[in-house]
């Protein structure tokens, strides 16, 4: 299965790989996409490989405005993520920077930190990126499938708040940009993000701690570069800015490279903090 929805002046393809019809179907019907961006819906799996490729090929070559390749591998194993890997190397071969997201369910991040699992990574794509899922409990037997379809639904929520942060750096909102993302995730490997968005009582500082609750904390310490967006309403003044920043910097090593941007949100947000963090270059051995 592959469908497309190309705009004229797209310059971000999303590409959502899945292992079956119906798992295409339940990402399109929750992915949002961002504005300026096309997408694309393929099929995973060994028989499919080259015809993704292909198919990855015609949208490049329909598009000539790409600058930037998400390749969303769905919540359904590493075959989805194999699969991802191998297309990223399509879009290195036009010469536009792509990069894998994935979910880190049951700590699945751990099996791509060795080594030579970097250095396979580094040959495909600039990065793959862990979203966080959260993992629910589910003891009973009968349950199973409402547990895979929560979690499934969990990932598409938290895959949506990803592109909305990859949405106003391409639409330059604030003092960050789509460029700022890129220099945190290139050549990275295995990168991280997370996301806070609170309202109420010490909001910043709520907002900072969720997102540094969400990502594992040897890659917080052991980061090399780091990007802090924050995304505040009106009602909003300096001091909680300064408490968002200053949480997560106690997290995170002297040396750690920081990626600063502040962005505004619309009058229908009032009173909410949002931080969203990107982190990358982290030493996991």
């Amino acid at each position: 299965m592959n469908s497309s929805k190309l705009h004229k002046n797209s310059n971000i393809l999303l590409v959502v790989i899945g292992t079956s019809i119906q798992e295409l179907n339940y990402a399109k019907k929750l992915l949002l996409c961002p504005e300026q961006a096309a997408k694309l819906f393929l099929r995973c799996g060994k028989k499919n490989t080259k015809k993704s490729k292909q198919i990855l090929t015609n949208a490049l070559n329909r598009n000539p405005n790409t600058e930037l390749v998400i390749l969303l591998a769905a919540p359904s194993g590493d075959s989805a993520i194999a699969h991802a890997l191998e297309l990223s190397r399509t879009a290195k071969t036009h010469n536009i920077f792509s990069f894998v997201v994935a979910e880190n369910m049951d700590g699945r991040a751990a099996a791509y930190t060795p080594k030579n699992q970097i250095e396979k990574i580094l040959s495909s794509t600039e990065s793959l990126l862990f979203i966080p899922t959260v993992q629910f409990k589910e003891k009973n037997f009968l349950n199973r499938l409402r547990k895979k379809e929560m979690q499934a639904k969990n990932f598409y929520q938290n895959a949506n708040r990803f592109l909305d942060f990859v949405d106003k750096l391409n639409r330059e909102c604030g003092i960050a940009t789509l460029g700022d993302m890129q220099y945190i995730l290139q050549d990275s490997g295995v990168s991280f993000w997370a996301v806070g968005k609170v309202k109420g009582e010490n909001r910043a500082l709520r907002a900072a701690q969720r997102c540094i609750e969400s990502i594992p904390r040897n890659v917080l310490i052991s980061s090399k570069k780091i990007m802090n967006q924050l995304t505040i309403s009106t009602g909003i003044d300096l001091d909680e800015v300064e408490t968002a920043c200053r949480t997560v910097e106690m997290n995170l090593h002297p040396d750690t490279g920081i990626v600063f941007g502040i962005t505004f949100l619309d009058i229908t947000e009032k009173g909410r903090f949002r931080v969203d963090l990107l982190v990358s270059g982290a030493d996991l051995e």
